[in-house]
This record gives C-alpha cells, sequence and structure tokens, in this order.
C-alpha cells in the first residue's frame, strides 16, 4: 500500500495544536548550565578559555531546555582567509593572531535537551547570541555540522575550505589499497594495519601532520585508525557570522565591544 509522501494540511494543523507553544527565556548562564546537558553531546571535551555561556529555559517547567558556549578561538584557523579574507589573508602570523583575538570569538557548543530537539531551540540560541555578540567577528566549527543545520538556520554563513592536504593524502593511500574508511572503525582495524604496516605509517604522518592530533603519533596506528576515518566521513564543517566591510553578515542590532 503506497504511503502519502506528504501530510495533509489538515493533519499537520491538528499536530501543531496537538502540541503547546513553548515559552521559552533566554538568559545569561553558568558553566554548571553546560554540564548538566553535556552528556548529550558528541563532543565529550569541556570547552577551554569560555567567554560566555547562555541558556533557555522552559517558563512552563522550570526546566533547562538548551545552552550555547561562547570559546575564544584558536590562533590556528585556516579557513578564516577564506572567510575574512580582508583579515586574514596576510601572511604576518602576529598580526593576524591580534586580530583573532580581538575580534573573533566562536560559539563552541551548542546542546539542546532531548525533549526539545526539533523545537528551533538550538537555532534561538544561536540567533540571540548573533544579535549581541561579544566580537565583530563569529565562528562556530562544528564536527556534525553538515548533518545539523542549526547554523546556517541562524542565518550564519558556511565556508567552504579545501580539503586539508592530510585528509587528501590519506584517501589516497586508503583508495590505493581498496579500503573504505568504515574499514578503520571497525574491531578488525587491527589486522588489518598488522597485514599492511605502510597503512599505519600512513596513519602516522595523519596525525603528526597537525598539532590537534599530533599527541596521537605516541600511540600505535590502530588508535589513530577510528580518529582519522570519523575525519574523512564527518569533515567539519566551518560557519561564520559578521563583517568589517558591509555585506550579508551584517547585523541590525550588534552591540561591538
Amino acid at each position: 500500500m503506497n504511503q502519502p509522501k506528504t501530510i495533509p494540511p489538515e493533519l499537520r494543523n491538528a499536530m501543531t495544536r496537538a502540541r503547546p507553544p513553548l515559552s521559552l527565556a533566554i538568559e545569561p548562564g553558568a558553566i554548571d548550565d553546560y554540564r548538566s546537558l553535556a552528556h548529550t553531546h558528541y563532543a565529550k571535551a569541556e570547552p577551554a578559555l569560555r567567554a560566555l555561556v547562555l541558556r533557555t529555559v522552559d517558563a512552563r517547567r522550570g526546566s533547562l531546555a538548551g545552552v550555547l558556549v561562547v570559546s575564544f578561538p584558536t590562533l590556528n584557523g585556516a579557513w578564516r582567509k577564506h572567510a575574512w579574507p580582508e583579515l586574514f589573508a596576510a601572511t604576518d602570523r602576529k598580526l593576524a593572531a591580534r586580530r583573532v583575538n580581538t575580534l573573533v570569538r566562536r560559539i563552541s557548543r551548542v546542546i539542546v535537551d532531548p525533549r526539545y530537539r526539533g523545537c528551533g531551540v538550538g537555532r534561538r540560541l544561536v540567533r540571540a547570541y548573533l544579535d549581541n555578540p561579544l566580537t565583530d567577528l563569529t565562528e562556530a566549527v562544528a564536527s556534525m555540522g553538515a548533518l545539523c543545520p542549526v547554523f546556517e538556520r541562524a542565518h550564519m554563513r558556511r565556508v567552504h575550505t579545501p580539503t586539508p592536504a592530510r585528509d587528501a593524502q590519506l584517501r589516497r593511500a586508503l583508495d590505493e589499497r581498496a579500503i573504505t574508511p568504515e574499514r578503520l572503525l571497525r574491531a578488525s582495524a587491527p589486522r588489518l594495519l598488522g597485514r599492511d604496516p605502510s597503512l599505519g605509517e600512513h596513519l602516522l604522518r595523519w596525525a603528526n601532520a597537525s598539532r590537534a592530533t599530533r599527541k596521537l603519533t605516541a600511540g600505535s596506528p590502530a588508535e589513530i585508525a577510528p580518529i582519522a576515518a570519523a575525519a574523512l566521513l564527518a569533515p567539519k564543517a566551518i560557519f561564520v557570522y559578521g563583517t568589517t566591510r558591509g555585506g550579508p553578515d551584517d547585523r541590525k542590532h550588534a552591540r561591538h565591544s
């Protein structure tokens, strides 16, 4: 029996009426708000160098619905020269570092309680921050950004950057061996690496090519394999907001500080 491809308008209206509207209040939060929801987020490490926490509370129930954390950005960010070339395309690293510290803050976490997902809570939190940001420029780096469009729905701009050289090199090494990244995620990956030590060398080079993963080289290629595979299968998505020259990212009600 064929199922209807769309929900009939009368049923959709009935569903909307049956679900009471949310009454959400967005207000300053604390790190304890983040910690109360952190277990539901895929990134387990706590954000460092926090600058601000916002939370949203369901006024009807008095329960925490979501939290947003803003952090100071890392100095290394190759995507910035694509997002804001007039500021970060220069080769003067000290000047670029000063500009990053002065002009950029990062939305490092957006977490919504599972009971409130699908209700626009994340988008409202992001939008609330962008309407009153700490700095001229805002960025977000999301491993799951391609699957969860909360930043784009809040009118942040996605920055499409070239594939990192280390990812491209590892992908070629896997293709030459007819190995998919998914195989590096399986429990049998250590046996695969045992049969092909040169693949382990490729994984070590991949880890050593970035400061973020260089410490992994102290371990075995089998420990690097799932991390490298995840990077190939779910590359980070970069989102930005704000401009110093005028354009589509201009804010109407931003507070500059």
